[in-house]
């Protein structure tokens, strides 16, 4: 801490002209500052802004204008990253829940389709039941694939997944193949709106649902299923169990593996929301905090 006295000492040598009331009078007015800085941003860093008549640390880098400056710089970023950090852990939050009861859903049907794969190789009655069963399964599963939870509402999803199409259709047949020359300007214009290359943070699942074709990625095993089921023309009118069984056996390994991209995309971003939640001291945290260098101040 500096006294008024001690610093009119110093500043004398420089201005003989300075009294001791003018130096009084500079005092009070860093003091003001420092109140009205720390009125705003209260625990940065900053001293309590109590008329003492006398300079502390914080008083004292009010008297540098750069420094003010660039500690001024700091603080509206750190409130910045504080609104966007409390923003995406609002968006997370919101479908947190319904990610976890869709994922829980997922794992009991897969469960039901293994333990109905396993009867289907039974040369029983309930080995032929257990095929017909799989066929609601499979009707479950391709509801839930194709409805991840996330802020996009049906219309919404389905105009992401046609626009999908579109540039896969693109990407394997060019620009000027027929159906994709046309409306280029509208074409453009689609691509700013979509990219596919960002993840929400509530709609993660359905940007993932998109880019992977979860709607249909099990339509090719569910015609199999319907022709191993059908029984026109079988001597004997009973389904093809082996056949089931084989497909059921693909819809399980099709569907653990969105399950356990699911459940790592959901994990990675709990981890973001905790650490943006509970963030580490802020760099001009009053006690313990890191203060910017006074070499070179001005």
């Amino acid at each position: 801490v500096v006294s008024p006295e001690e610093l009119y000492e110093v500043l004398q040598e420089m201005d003989g002209s300075l009294t001791l009331a003018e130096v009084v009078r500079h005092i009070a007015d860093a003091e003001q500052q420092v109140a009205t800085l720390a009125g705003a941003s209260e625990g940065d860093g900053y001293a309590s802004g109590k008329d003492d008549q006398a300079i502390d640390y914080g008083e004292f880098c009010q008297l540098f204008p750069v420094r003010v400056q660039r500690m001024s710089v700091m603080l509206n970023r750190i409130d910045t990253e504080r609104t966007t950090a409390e923003d995406l852990s609002g968006r997370f939050g919101s479908y947190r829940k319904t990610i976890q009861d869709w994922i829980a859903k997922l794992r009991g049907v897969v469960e039901t389709i293994r333990k109905l794969s396993d009867t289907t190789i039974e040369r029983t009655e309930a080995g032929c039941e257990a095929a017909k069963a799989l066929k609601k399964e499979f009707s479950r599963l391709q509801d839930a694939l194709g409805n991840a939870p996330g802020p996009f509402d049906a219309f919404e999803y389905q105009n992401m997944v046609q626009r999908a199409k579109k540039d896969f259709q693109r990407r394997q047949f060019g620009d000027d193949s027929p159906g994709h020359a046309k409306d280029k300007g509208k074409r453009k214009k689609e691509e700013v709106q979509v990219n596919s290359d960002l993840l929400g943070f509530d709609s993660f699942l359905q940007d993932i649902s998109v880019c992977d074709s979860w709607s249909s990625m099990i339509l090719p095993e569910t015609r199999t299923l319907k022709q191993a089921l059908n029984t026109t023309n079988k001597l004997a009118g009973r389904v093809d169990q082996f056949k089931a069984h084989d497909v059921a056996e693909a819809v399980i390994i099709k569907v653990t593996e969105v399950i356990g991209k699911a459940d790592i995309q959901l994990e990675e971003y709990t981890s973001f929301v905790d650490s943006m939640a509970a963030p580490e001291m802020t760099i001009t945290g009053a006690i313990g905090g890191v203060q910017l260098s006074g070499r070179g101040i001005r």
